[in-house]
C-alpha cells in the first residue's frame, strides 16, 4: 500500500513537472542580425598600397570607418606579420566601427580589428573574429610575395 502511494505521488510529481516546463507558446529564437552594410557598400574611392616597389590598387568602401581612414592618408605604417596570413598595425587614433563576422577572409581584404588595428590580409582563410570592412585590393597577384614573411613598411596613399 505504501509503495502504491509513493508510486502515485512520484507519477503526479513527474506529470506536474513536465507540464510546468511546457508551453503552448512558440519559442522564438533571438533575432541576431549581423549588419554587413559596410562590406557591401558602394566604392567610395580608389587608393594605392605601396609595398616596396610594388603598387596595388584598392577600392575603399563608402562607410564611416573608411572615410576616417582616408582622412589619414598618405600614411606609411610599420606592419607586423601575424599567423602568416596578415599584416597589422595599431593606429594612433580609434576609428568608428561597424563590426561584422565575415566567416571567410579573402586575400586583399583591408579591415579594422577592434577600433584601432588596421589589417591587410594576404591569404584567404576562415575566421570567427569580428572586423569592420574598409576596402579590398583589386588584383592580389604578387601580394603574398610583396609582403614577405616578416614585418614590413606599407604606404597607403590617395590615387
Amino acid at each position: 500500500m505504501l509503495n502504491q502511494i509513493i508510486s502515485s505521488f512520484v507519477s503526479i510529481a513527474i506529470t506536474l513537472s513536465v507540464t510546468a516546463c511546457t508551453t503552448n507558446q512558440e519559442i522564438s529564437k533571438p533575432d541576431i542580425s549581423i549588419e554587413t552594410e559596410n562590406i557591401n557598400d558602394d566604392i567610395m574611392q580608389t587608393i594605392e598600397i605601396i609595398i616596396n616597389d610594388k603598387v596595388f590598387t584598392a577600392e575603399i568602401y563608402d562607410n564611416e570607418t573608411a572615410r576616417s581612414f582616408i582622412s589619414m592618408l598618405p600614411i606609411t605604417l610599420d606592419m607586423q606579420d601575424l599567423n602568416n596570413n596578415e599584416k597589422y598595425c595599431y593606429l594612433s587614433n580609434n576609428l568608428a566601427t561597424n563590426t561584422f563576422y565575415p566567416e571567410q577572409i579573402h586575400a586583399g581584404d583591408i579591415m579594422l580589428y577592434n577600433s584601432n588595428c588596421l589589417v591587410l590580409f594576404y591569404k584567404s582563410f576562415s575566421t570567427s573574429y569580428g572586423y569592420t570592412a574598409i576596402g579590398k585590393i583589386d588584383d592580389i597577384t604578387g601580394l603574398k610575395q610583396a609582403v614577405g614573411n616578416g614585418n614590413i613598411q606599407i604606404t597607403f596613399d590617395l590615387k
